[in-house]
């Protein structure tokens, strides 16, 4: 069955039947050709779907509750838990008669920094875990933890706020990296640190920190005064070039882009 045809209409009698004919994986059910699709029947319905190995983004295939008619499908950055409300490609939208109404390149939306630019930036990135041990973020050939990075676009902002757990251990923490970037320059506005646990200390959390102090410390000793390791501390209030070659300066360029 080709995948065209078996995703132009939800089919409720699969549904009904648990989908008892079809392989189950761990997210979904298996078509023969190997492509994973999970279906919901709710207040709204859909089939989310990954058409190959390794995938970055979802196809999500929405329908008419009343005819299960196909009423729009187009891709979503991220996978699983990862699936992202972030728009990329041509999304196609029809009316309950099955015409095509309507067309959108959500890709338009994007600077020079689009998802393809994101997720070789990931690529790139190896950082430490919770055993002070490098890893790699996402691993472009292998598919390797792309389920764990959530993606955020804001277009207003022109900002993307990528947020990749690296460092997982079940029931007791999820901790990452936090990255923003500016779609328009690609410029790297903050990297930092995120954990979803209290319980537990984190040593990379400490190493952070040792190595902050011992920057500051050794500036104030050479008399430089502070200067900007992470970007996304500056604000308005504050000037954080307080000295350079016996000049006061605070770089007006630096604050546009973090607004």
């Amino acid at each position: 069955m080709e995948n065209k045809e078996f995703f132009k209409k939800f089919d409720f009698n699969l549904w009904g039947n648990r989908y008892s004919n079809f392989k189950e994986n761990k997210h979904g059910y298996l078509l023969e050709d190997g492509t994973e699709f999970m279906p919901y029947y709710g207040s709204v319905v859909f089939y989310d779907v990954l058409l190959s190995q390794p995938s970055f983004y979802t196809t999500h295939y929405e329908y008419y509750k009343e005819s299960c008619e196909l009423k729009y499908y187009g891709k979503y950055l991220g996978i699983y838990n990862g699936r992202s409300d972030v728009k990329i490609g041509i999304w196609r939208y029809y009316d309950e008669n099955g015409i095509l109404t309507k067309e959108v390149d959500e890709d338009k939306k994007f600077g020079k920094f689009s998802y393809n630019e994101v997720l070789e930036f990931l690529n790139k990135q190896k950082e430490l875990t919770t055993f002070l041990q490098e890893k790699r973020i996402l691993n472009l050939r292998t598919g390797e933890n792309a389920e764990n990075i959530w993606y955020e676009f804001n277009e207003k902002t022109r900002l993307w706020t990528i947020q990749a757990f690296n460092d997982i251990a079940p029931d007791q923490w999820q901790r990452g990296w936090r990255y923003i970037i500016n779609t328009d320059t690609g410029k790297l506005i903050k990297k930092e640190r995120i954990s979803d646990d209290s319980y537990y200390p984190d040593p990379v959390l400490e190493k952070i920190k040792d190595e902050d102090a011992a920057l500051k410390k050794a500036e104030q000793e050479k008399g430089i005064g502070t200067s900007l390791k992470d970007i996304g501390h500056i604000t308005e209030e504050k000037n954080i070039y307080q000295v350079y070659k016996g000049k006061a300066y605070s770089d007006r360029a630096d604050l546009q882009s973090v607004r």
